[in-house]
């Protein structure tokens, strides 16, 4: 007869727990990675509307000249978000005006635009 223990084959309970934590962190570690990619993609698009706003401001600004600053920054809906344009102007060198525009909005992530246009004088009548 042959009296040596019949050895089982497969994997013991430790080995078994210690897969399946391995397996539970990797798992993990995806999910919040696909988390962090959703957030970043909706900043991104939050962003990239505010600069569009802004955008849309400076080209206004460069179509009516810069005797227009101040006369038609408001809230201005992109992406079914209202956005609050506003705008900073400075004197220039060689007869410049720096325009800095902003847009934001409540819980969004806004934008800043800088565009220079050619100084006018504002009309009298």
């Amino acid at each position: 007869m042959n009296a040596a223990p019949l050895r089982a084959r497969g994997f013991t309970l430790v080995e078994v727990v210690v897969a399946v934590a391995m397996l539970a962190v990797a798992v993990l570690a995806v999910l919040r990675t696909a988390d962090q990619m959703v957030r970043t993609v909706e900043g991104v698009r939050s962003r990239t509307f505010a600069h569009w706003a802004a955008m849309n401001r400076a080209e206004e600004l460069r179509m009516f000249g810069s005797a227009a600053l101040g006369n038609g920054a408001g809230p201005e809906t992109i992406g079914g978000i209202e956005w609050a344009v506003s705008e900073e102007s400075s004197p220039a060198p060689l007869g410049l005006v720096r325009v800095e525009i902003h847009a934001t909005a409540a819980d969004q992530p806004g934008a800043m635009f800088v565009t220079w246009l050619p100084r006018q004088e504002k009309e009298s009548r």
